[in-house]
């Protein structure tokens, strides 16, 4: 591993996380294998060994590592880890990284739609002719692809607020993590028109208190928007594949 350069006594420790975590993803340490001893980590990265036993302690939060007294740190399986480490999975380049991708909306798509549905048992008849007023406004003026995955999110974020749970509104707030860390809105260009009747379906659906119409419509949604993301990262990953020698 690469050693580390001193960014100060406070952030130190989450930049040899960074470095050990990225060692771990890189492939160096399997699952199963222990880590060097925490001074031989001190040596390599050129740092002290408190800011190393912080590191790891981090490190341990995210289950990435498991710190075993008297016999080391060892390296957890990546499936094993939190769900935080999503991010840095969908972050990485490269085609093996896609399946986190892949499994992030997958998940989306699983649990989307049970939050409008919670939240249209829970909201008031206003608040949710509040919500579908925003979608039909928007919807009256010329409108950029950034401005129509904005109104997704929007969506989204006023349905998770109207279920009352925090917990889910934190979900949703997680599953935003993961659109925002991709150009969604350039690869959504193409599924606009097939995305907008399905947006105002919704709208109709939670104005009018159906809540089925709407679950379905929002599954719909978030299934082809799924598709379309999965469709062009593909489609990238080929463009920069090296060519094969004939």
């Amino acid at each position: 591993m690469k050693p580390v350069e001193e960014t100060g006594r406070r952030v130190l420790p989450d930049a040899v996380a960074d470095r050990i975590r990225e060692a771990i993803l890189d492939g160096e340490f399997a699952p199963g294998d222990r880590l060097p001893p925490e001074r031989e980590l001190a040596e390599q990265l050129h740092v002290n060994r408190s800011s190393i036993r912080e590191a790891l302690k981090k490190l341990e939060q995210l289950r990435l590592v498991e710190i075993q007294q008297g016999s080391g740190i060892r390296v957890c399986a990546i499936e094993n880890a939190s769900f935080d480490l999503v991010w840095d999975l969908i972050a990485r380049s490269g085609t093996r990284d896609r399946r986190w991708m892949e499994g992030l909306l997958e998940l989306r798509e699983a649990l989307f739609p049970g939050i409008v549905r919670v939240a249209m048992n829970r909201a008031s008849p206003a608040d949710l002719r509040k919500t579908a007023a925003k979608v039909h406004e928007f919807m009256q003026r010329d409108y950029s692809d950034r401005e129509f995955i904005q109104l997704l999110r929007t969506l989204q974020d006023d349905l998770a607020e109207l279920t009352g749970n925090p917990v889910l509104k934190i979900f949703s707030n997680a599953l935003q993590r993961g659109a925002d860390a991709t150009p969604v809105e350039r690869w959504l260009s193409a599924e606009r028109r097939k995305i907008t009747p399905l947006v105002l379906r919704v709208a109709v659906a939670v104005e009018a208190g159906d809540v089925d119409t709407a679950e379905r419509a929002t599954r719909e949604i978030t299934r082809r928007v799924n598709q379309a993301v999965i469709a062009a990262m593909t489609r990238e990953e080929s463009e920069h594949l090296p060519n094969e020698p004939s």
